[in-house]
């Protein structure tokens, strides 16, 4: 018995050979979920940490900005980034 594929098909319809890729669109998709959450995570920790050092920053007196080679209007830029 000889069973040729049909190139015409959906790719996620079964082929006359039983074989179907509709088991490929669940992990892709988790692989996809996992990938955009894990971004923003990573972009709200940047964000929560950049926020949490301006602060910091903001809160030193002039002297210690001096200190470090950094003056207020140093840190009201970078805030504004």
């Amino acid at each position: 018995m000889t069973h040729t594929l049909n190139a015409a098909r959906h790719p996620f319809e079964a082929s006359p050979l039983g074989t179907s890729l509709v088991w490929l669109t669940a992990p892709i998709a988790e692989l996809v979920n996992t990938v955009l959450t894990a971004s923003i995570l990573t972009d709200m920790k940047e964000a929560r940490r950049a926020r949490r050092d301006y602060q910091h920053l903001s809160e030193l007196p002039d002297y210690l900005l001096e200190d470090v080679g950094l003056s207020r209007a140093d840190v009201a830029e970078a805030r504004r980034r």
